[in-house]
């Protein structure tokens, strides 16, 4: 029997105001509900495709939960540096 596979892609324009909800938890429910929906069938998944190109930023903590699903080892998530521009 042949094995289907399946492609997917995840578009995040941004990593705030996730399914139109007011805080940072109950935006995190709802795109762990959606990487829940997307990750379902992973064990069919050949390719996955996460489009970042016009994300305008928003919290580093969604970012994360979406990080933590794609690998379960430890990691340098992101870096910050802070910059005076005012010198």
């Amino acid at each position: 029997m042949k094995q289907l596979f399946m492609h997917k892609a995840l578009l995040i324009p941004a990593f705030i105001d996730f399914g139109g909800r007011p805080d940072f938890e109950a935006q995190s429910h709802s795109l762990e509900e959606s990487l829940d929906r997307i990750f379902r069938d992973s064990g069919k998944l050949k390719g996955l495709v996460i489009d970042v190109r016009h994300n305008w930023g928003g919290y580093d903590g969604l970012g994360l939960i979406v990080a933590s699903r794609l690998t379960r080892r430890k990691y340098l998530a992101y870096f910050k540096e802070t910059r005076d521009s005012s010198a």
